[in-house]
């Protein structure tokens, strides 16, 4: 075989490889679907807690005066905010719906992997029509 005839097999067995390379298939039930990425979030400590004075009340019968001692309520809690990401819910080829959830577990500095605890009471949590989330 010459080496023109060898350049020409080279030439064109590169378009041939080169042209299957760039064929795609896509599946039966592709959608533009955009990706979900970690969000961006703030955790906030809100400190509303008080201290309640003592009271006096007198029996009116009695006249017996009884006092209530003061006491402190501790009332601090947890504030997570979301920001939204754009994800349109769609159904796939299998009948199922695909949404987007936020999930988010805690547990404290010392516990092992069997103390996760799920955060808030309202789940699972969707994204709000505003441009956070806040729970």
């Amino acid at each position: 075989m010459s080496t023109m005839n060898k350049t020409l097999v080279l030439i064109f067995s590169f378009i041939v490889l080169s042209s299957l390379m760039m064929l795609t298939v896509k599946p039966a039930d592709a959608q533009t679907v955009t990706t979900p990425s970690v969000p961006q979030f703030t955790v906030k400590i809100i400190d509303n807690s008080h201290d309640v004075p003592p009271t006096q009340t007198t029996d009116q019968y009695t006249g017996v005066t009884t006092t209530q001692p003061g006491y402190h309520v501790d009332n601090r809690t947890i504030e997570v905010s979301i920001k939204n990401q754009p994800f349109t819910p769609y159904t796939n080829a299998s009948g199922n719906k695909i949404s987007l959830f936020y999930w988010i577990e805690f547990k404290g500095h010392f516990g092992d992997d069997t103390d996760w605890r799920i955060f808030g009471y309202n789940w699972p949590l969707v994204p709000s029509e505003s441009e956070y989330r806040i729970s």
